[in-house]
């Protein structure tokens, strides 16, 4: 997040030379409210609990205090997030506005509320439009979407906004997004500004509350039935039905799939304003590293579970088969449009190299899915495997960019290798008795 919060605002500074300090100031913020934002979904997601603990809503206990230990885990991580970024935030913008650093923290302590009501809203709003439909499945694919545009015009709108308009007048326009008067509040200290963005975050946060849905609590179904199977089912089979019913892999590819074609269609913008200035394989990395992320959720997307392993027969070895199958379908349909894309505005050798990146890194993804074993539908565990996978094939990605050329194949390779064979070991071990 750091690098984002330099790279965004160096950007926005780099348009305008003569207005340095102000726009680098607002990409800091709009890179941190946009941070929030999405964080916010996931927080609100997370409310939800998985199939397994659905029970716990039937029982005399306060709906809040479900909803509290079930967001508990994404909290802690958000805390020990904003432990990590928020000294080197709070310096920068201090240092780009000349502020205090206390002034700077509150003005992004602000914005990052701010951000979080919007998520929480955004979350909110899919789910009453969708309530009751055949789209509710897809309630955080229609939220997380619709967080992709709010960034994309918090990036795009501002410059236009304050050259028509004026800062102030523009901020103003901007104030329902919930980031424009905390950066007015920096530039230009009034008590309007600073105002304004306590009360605009203050209306964002009641909205964010009124709109969330309202879940009832229904009777619990004890009655399980009997698993009838002809003989053994093929594995691969079985797991490509659950993969393809289950609501998360609809998410998956829509998500991953989006971020990468605007990966790409950012990519050629930045190529044609400024030819030379991003190196292809950048590219290629990222866009294999974003279109790999669903692979982290194999095991959930699965729905996986000891009591299938016993009825189906499900070896360690075959059941992994299945579930990097699946996971590499999903890769490759997540993918498609963004090495499509890629060919086109970039060159065949970016989208070439896409492709190659796609197999050591969906490995790594498949070994961290097996490692963590995420049950879908709570948003904590849905973020802790991505993020983990992330940061693995981060890692792995920055390796990339020093080796060699001929020694990248052979270490793609080994990589894979070395992914699948982790995750071949940890299935074994999770079927140890204990």
């Amino acid at each position: 997040m750091t690098v984002a919060l330099a790279g965004v605002g160096t950007a926005l500074a780099g348009r305008v030379p003569a207005r340095e300090d102000d726009l680098l100031a607002l990409g800091l913020v709009v890179t941190a409210w946009a941070f929030a934002a999405g964080f916010g979904i996931l927080v609100a997601h997370a409310t939800e609990l998985p199939a397994s603990l659905g029970f716990l809503r039937t029982l005399p206990i306060a709906r809040r205090s479900v909803d509290a230990a079930a967001a508990l885990p994404l909290l802690v991580l958000g805390s020990a997030g904003l432990i990590a970024v928020g000294p080197p935030a709070t310096v920068a913008t201090a240092s780009a506005t000349d502020r205090s650093a206390g002034f700077a923290a509150m003005a992004l302590g602000v914005a990052v509320i701010g951000g979080i009501a919007v998520g929480g809203l955004l979350h909110g709003l899919a789910g009453r439009l969708t309530a009751g439909t055949a789209g509710a499945p897809l309630r955080l694919t229609l939220a997380v979407l619709a967080w992709f545009g709010l960034v994309g015009t918090s990036l795009a709108a501002p410059l236009p906004l304050m050259v028509r308009l004026g800062d102030r007048a523009g901020a103003w326009v901007l104030a329902p997004l919930g980031w424009s008067l905390p950066w007015l509040a920096l530039v230009e200290p009034t008590a309007g500004a600073s105002l304004g963005a306590v009360g605009v975050t203050a209306v964002l946060l009641a909205a964010a509350s009124i709109t969330r849905p309202v879940r009832a609590a229904a009777a619990t179904d004890l009655h399980v039935r009997p698993l009838r199977l002809g003989g053994r089912l093929p594995l691969v089979r079985v797991e490509a039905r659950r993969l393809a019913r289950h609501p998360r892999t609809l998410e998956a590819l829509v998500v991953a799939g989006a971020t990468a074609v605007a990966l790409v269609a950012g990519a050629a913008w930045a190529q044609h304003r400024v030819p030379g200035a991003l190196d292809p394989r950048v590219v290629a990395l990222l866009g294999a590293q974003v279109t790999t992320a669903p692979a982290a959720l194999a095991r959930g997307m699965s729905d996986h579970r000891r009591p299938a392993e016993a009825a189906l027969g499900m070896a360690p070895l075959r059941h992994l088969a299945g579930l990097a199958a699946g996971a590499a379908l999903t890769v490759a349909v997540a993918a498609t449009p963004g090495v499509a894309l890629a060919a086109a505005l970039l060159s065949p050798a970016v989208a070439a190299a896409w492709l190659v990146a796609l197999l050591p890194l969906t490995a790594t993804a498949i070994a961290v899915s097996v490692a963590l074993g995420p049950e879908l539908g709570n948003g904590s565990a849905e973020a802790g495997a991505v993020l983990a996978a992330a940061a693995l094939t981060t890692v792995l990605s920055a390796v990339a960019g020093e080796l060699a050329g001929p020694v990248l194949p052979v270490g793609a390779l080994a990589v894979t290798c070395a992914a699948l064979a982790a995750a071949t070991a940890l299935e074994r071990a999770h079927r140890r008795p204990t």
